[in-house]
């Protein structure tokens, strides 16, 4: 119906342009994330509208407890550092979780009736990950155990019972999926490149992926958020620089 959903680390807010003059003059503030940390690369980030319902992926946040409240009051607690993809009304009411154990779930997309995520990888447990996300399903990490990702108590890869594995790795740091052309589009950031993953239904009610690379840069190309176009051409943006903080080196790229 027009209105916008915008992520930042520590809250969802949605816009709504009442008089059509281009400039959104609403703005509810529908969840929030309270915590101590800032560190703008493991809290909120990943969101998926699918009917009346909203889908918001929460990372490991350096293992700092945190409650995410919605618009109506409600409060889930997270503690351990377990990144979380959570479940709400399209208003930021009756917030749920839906499915846990990720790093951080940067991007969300649904595709024939089917969550999938990328997740990020921690530090010593390439590669990061395709998830077919099932309700209330555990992805085996917990920041915890700690942010290597190699203790005997995570799983990456559904090793440890009661935990779920990935559908295929990805490049590094995918940042955007999105479902086009009955294909799922990848963003590497730190691969420089843009993977597209054919998706084969398996008999155990999962997916095996075949992925091929469809763009291919050099380190300074770094893919991140992707969007349809209406005339079925694809939009990356391209942060550019290996380097975090806002540089003004950005791009937007148009891919037919």
């Amino acid at each position: 119906n027009g209105d916008v959903y915008l992520v930042t680390r520590s809250d969802v807010h949605l816009l709504r342009d009442t008089n059509d003059d281009g400039v959104a003059d609403f703005n509810e503030k529908i969840v929030q994330l309270e915590t101590t940390v800032d560190y703008p690369h493991n809290a909120l980030s990943g969101i998926s509208v699918a009917g009346e319902s909203l889908f918001l992926g929460v990372g490991e946040n350096f293992g700092v407890e945190y409650d995410l409240v919605g618009s109506d009051g409600k409060s889930i607690k997270n503690v351990g550092g377990v990144g979380t993809i959570y479940m709400c009304k399209l208003d930021g009411s009756q917030l749920g979780r839906f499915a846990e154990g990720f790093w951080n779930p940067f991007s969300l997309c649904w595709a024939s009736g089917n969550l999938f995520c990328v997740d990020n990888d921690p530090d010593a447990s390439p590669p990061c990950r395709l998830i077919d996300v099932v309700a209330q399903g555990d992805y085996g990490f917990r920041f915890e155990y700690g942010r290597a990702g190699v203790h005997p108590l995570q799983a990456w890869n559904g090793e440890l019972p009661g935990t779920l594995p990935m559908i295929c790795g990805t490049g590094e740091a995918p940042t955007a999926v999105v479902f086009h052309r009955g294909y799922l589009w990848v963003t590497s950031w730190g691969d420089y490149r843009i993977e597209r993953y054919k998706l084969t239904p398996q008999l155990n009610g999962t997916y095996h992926a075949e992925r091929t690379i469809v763009v291919q840069g050099d380190a300074d190309f770094r893919p991140t958020g992707m969007a349809v176009a209406p005339d079925g051409s694809l939009w990356f943006a391209d942060w550019v620089d290996r380097s975090y903080p806002v540089h003004g080196k950005g791009r937007i790229w148009r891919l037919e």
